[in-house]
């Protein structure tokens, strides 16, 4: 079945079930092989990532990002957030663990900020600069401040992580934070099913 566009809302949901029995599996094989059979699903589904906007100021990197370009063949982990949630910092240390495992030169994950701003200051690219530099962020950031992706894909909270498979398929959905060990799960479990070795 082919969709033009992906709305996350009943990925979402899901996404929360697939939590749920997960935490009643002790094994870590039981485990991943329930990802791989929900990754099968999803990478069926040909639901594919709506692209940024053209004409989008990125920090960190020297030129604009593509889905279809700069993300293929890559897992990423898109972190839909706005400097000013709290919550949206609590996880960048959950981020940086899995540029960590998965160093962006090593070319397999791929960790982008989705900046889509709640109040009016946070839509001004000098302010979200002053707080990637005061947070360290390394990753790539863009400034979505009119939240076009967000809406498009029907996001509806801070923090939000939708990972996409190697096509751009959205995969994941992680709401809120303290999913470090599901991230890595998720993202490991998926980097070994797309290399064949899963």
């Amino acid at each position: 079945m082919e969709c033009p566009a992906s709305n996350v809302s009943e990925l979402t949901l899901v996404c929360i079930e697939l939590a749920a029995k997960l935490e009643e599996i002790a094994a870590t094989e039981e485990k991943e092989a329930c990802i791989v059979e929900h990754i099968a699903q999803y990478s069926r589904e040909k639901v594919h990532m709506v692209d940024f906007d053209s004409g989008l100021e990125w920090f960190n990197v020297t030129r604009p990002l593509t889905v279809g370009g700069d993300l293929h063949g890559r897992i990423t982990v898109l972190d839909f957030f706005t400097y000013c949630c709290i919550n949206c910092m609590h996880i960048l240390p959950d981020l940086e663990a899995l540029e960590a495992l998965h160093p962006p030169s090593d070319g397999e994950v791929l960790v982008i900020g989705v900046h889509s701003a709640k109040f009016e200051n946070e839509r001004l690219s000098e302010n979200i600069l002053a707080a990637i530099n005061r947070y360290g962020i390394h990753h790539p950031v863009v400034n979505d401040p009119q939240a076009k992706m967000w809406m498009g894909l029907g996001v509806t909270c801070w923090p939000t992580l939708v990972i996409l498979g190697p096509c751009g398929e959205p995969l994941f959905v992680l709401v809120g934070e303290g999913h470090r060990d599901r991230l890595q799960l998720y993202v490991n479990t998926a980097i070994k099913h797309f290399s064949g070795s899963g």
